[in-house]
């Protein structure tokens, strides 16, 4: 089922990013590029969601 898929993409997607996140997390000091690496993952992530969720067929 198309739905199926689609949540399967973004499931997966959302778990290799959080533990990109978590990497960054653990080995970046706090500081304004921390903040910043985290909030360019989730981004990235909410942009590839949309285009799975656009562009499948």
């Amino acid at each position: 089922m198309l739905f199926d898929r689609i949540l399967k993409r973004c499931k997966l997607l959302r778990d290799q990013a959080k533990a990109f996140a978590e990497a960054i997390d653990d080995n970046v000091p706090d500081g304004p590029d921390k903040s910043a690496a985290i909030r360019k993952v989730r981004e990235a992530v909410m942009t590839a969601n949309a285009g799975i969720a656009c562009g499948e067929s």
